[in-house]
């Protein structure tokens, strides 16, 4: 067993070399950097690690468990209304879940590629190793879209999104992206000054580029803080309301109105009464027929309090609450009292600037620092395409493309990529357009000028004319 282990050793010192060598090459060509890394597992012995399978089960071991015992695992905390806030209960508002999957759908839905700047130029880099995880299966277990809209779901909530990444065994480039539950992780200083992370079920550390980590609003900078524990009354109040609500329409909330007798009744002579009225007028099958009363009985109506005619203005105000919370704009969360035609365009332009782009910003800097191995950092990186959003519709989206094409700053092949069309077979659409009318103030005028009727002023004849 050593004899095999000194073996595994002398021959990393022999490939090691032979990869640096050709590692330029190897990571242009995603196929032949497969090839190679079969190759490699060979001849260099991997770090002792936790099996494949214990590794899958050990990250994602509630996969099995109900949705509800998942999220019962994370804190709970009491509100002054007396309503205990968990991620379960600010699910069940309409509203937390609306502007939750907005900010996620929004985010997710966003092209993503790979691009490498070389300081003259940024281009797409389609065959990257980075770009197939984030465009094509960063799992077996979900999608691309699945895997960001998970994680922006879990930041935008609790603070804290995290995921796992498995690398390839040489060129560390990511082999597999897995997504973490955000209560299962705490984060860690060392006293040296090194982060590290710890996630339960797990008996070692893991350093930070071992883990992607979206977060909120931070007071430390590590880790973000969870809107649950610091707007606990927020939530409290939204859910009481709601809970208000539920008990105003159900059976013993409230009641309709009340009969009046004359005389005295015993506990059975009530008990009939009230069943038999509620047989011939309880339910809505019975609204609208006639009461007919004996005995000098009278019925008196009972209309809705200042309290409960309030509770439904109180659950429009939470609304707004959540709008503000999340940075989703009311008329996305089916609220239109006060939006126009006017106004529509306009808020969903601050939405995507003053919410979806800081996400977007926050994500790519993850990203980045992250998914490329340190001599690619900076000259390769994650970009999430806008433009998309801003031109949701036809009218907007035709303009926008005259505009770029008439001024120059794209061609028509490069126009016809970004609306997934083939270029230009004979090449023409390599060529720019400016209008005829732009001219370089930096080159000289032509020394012969026209004049208003066409003629062609000539500068010899008027010499001649004045010498004469």
């Amino acid at each position: 067993m050593p004899c095999r282990a000194n073996n595994h050793i002398l021959a990393s010192y022999i490939m090691l070399p032979i990869y640096a060598s050709f590692y330029p090459i190897l990571r242009e060509n995603t196929r032949i950097l497969s090839i190679w890394d079969n190759i490699s597992r060979i001849f260099v012995k991997e770090v002792e690690e936790t099996p494949e399978t214990g590794e899958k089960r050990g990250f994602l071991q509630m996969a099995g468990a109900s949705v509800d015992d998942i999220i019962n695992f994370f804190n709970t905390s009491k509100s002054k209304t007396g309503q205990m806030v968990d991620a379960r209960s600010a699910l069940g508002l309409s509203a937390v879940w609306r502007a939750l999957n907005i900010l996620a759908d929004s985010i997710a839905s966003l092209p993503i590629d790979v691009v490498r700047d070389s300081g003259a130029s940024i281009t797409p880099q389609p065959r990257h190793p980075v770009s197939r995880i984030l465009k094509v299966n960063p799992s077996p277990l979900f999608t691309p879209y699945t895997l960001l809209h998970t994680m922006v779901v879990h930041a935008a909530l609790t603070g804290n999104g995290y995921a796992y990444i498995r690398r390839e065994r040489v060129t560390r480039y990511p082999k597999e992206i897995l997504i973490i539950e955000p209560h299962r992780v705490s984060i860690h200083v060392m006293e040296n000054g090194r982060v590290v992370y710890k996630v339960d079920g797990q008996n070692r550390t893991f350093r930070p580029d071992e883990i992607i980590h979206f977060g909120g609003l931070s007071w430390n900078g590590l880790a973000g803080l969870n809107i649950l524990d610091h707007l606990v009354d927020n939530f409290g109040l939204a859910l009481a309301n709601q809970e208000y609500l539920a008990k105003f329409f159900a059976d013993g909330a409230t009641i309709a109105g009340v009969i009046k007798h004359p005389g005295r009744l015993d506990d059975n002579s009530m008990l009939r009464l009230r069943r038999s009225w509620e047989t011939q007028y309880g339910g809505s099958n019975n609204s609208g027929k006639t009461a007919i009363l004996e005995q000098g009985m009278d019925y008196q109506a009972i209309g809705l309090s200042p309290q409960q005619a309030a509770a439904a203005e109180t659950k429009k105000l939470t609304i707004a609450d959540i709008s503000r919370i999340f940075g989703v704009p009311q008329f996305l969360l089916e609220d239109l009292d006060r939006a126009t035609f006017n106004n529509i365009e306009h808020l969903s332009l601050l939405f995507l600037k003053h919410t979806v782009r800081p996400w977007c910003k926050r994500i790519e800097a993850e990203l980045n620092r992250k998914l490329f191995p340190e001599d690619e950092q900076g000259e390769y990186m994650v970009r999430f395409d806008l433009d998309d959003l801003h031109m949701v519709d036809m009218e907007s989206r035709g303009q926008y493309i005259e505009t770029m094409m008439k001024w120059g700053i794209l061609n028509r092949d490069e126009i016809r990529q970004r609306e997934k069309y083939n270029p230009i077979p004979d090449g023409s659409g390599q060529k720019y357009f400016v209008p005829m009318n732009m001219v370089d103030p930096t080159e000289e005028p032509e020394e012969q000028q026209t004049n208003n009727d066409g003629t062609e002023e000539n500068d010899d004849s008027e010499q001649g004319d004045e010498d004469v």
